[in-house]
């Protein structure tokens, strides 16, 4: 029994440490240390591997340093390895899919893009699971911004056509 109640304290004091140490990153972040943010993240994640709220966040902060000229990046992989653990830890989450789903959508990549609906589907499924009101919108309104990117894409191309000439009409497949 002795055992058992040392046990829980230590959890409950480990857990304790863990939210203090997401919030020194949050703020870390608002005062504009991104580096100091991604190490104390990474050293929550070194103790804790299976903690999605730091996979999270930390993915957040790899893909805000990505550049986007650069075709290849170490942080636009680890921001990807990151948010991918956060489903997989906590795949009840609509945030970490709706954010897995936003970096695909903003690479642009068709090996990405092919993914797309099916992440934000598993997005839709557990904000429905969930019953938040702020995730179901969220998860409702993916679907939407994503069919404008692809009107947007449709536009450039039938737009995108030598003056005097007719556009090329694409297949009705390219529209969605």
């Amino acid at each position: 029994m002795r055992a058992l109640l040392v046990l829980s304290s230590l959890l409950i004091a480990t857990s304790a440490a863990t939210a203090q140490t997401l919030d020194a990153a949050a703020r870390l972040v608002t005062q504009g240390d991104t580096a100091g943010a991604i190490a104390a993240l990474e050293a929550v994640i070194a103790h804790h591997e299976r903690n999605a709220e730091a996979h999270y966040r930390v993915g957040l902060l790899y893909l805000a340093r990505v550049d986007p000229d650069a075709a290849v990046s170490a942080d636009r992989r680890k921001a990807e390895e990151h948010l991918r653990y956060a489903t997989r830890f906590a795949p009840d989450s609509a945030r970490y899919w709706l954010a897995l789903a936003d970096y695909f959508r903003s690479q642009n990549l068709i090996t990405l893009l092919v993914q797309l609906p099916g992440i934000v589907g598993h997005a839709r499924d557990a904000a429905e699971k969930s019953g938040n009101p702020g995730e179901i919108a969220a998860a409702a309104y993916r679907p939407a911004r994503l069919a404008m990117d692809r009107w947007q894409q449709y536009g450039r191309r039938w737009t995108s056509s030598p003056p005097g000439t007719p556009p090329a009409r694409p297949p009705v497949e390219a529209a969605w």
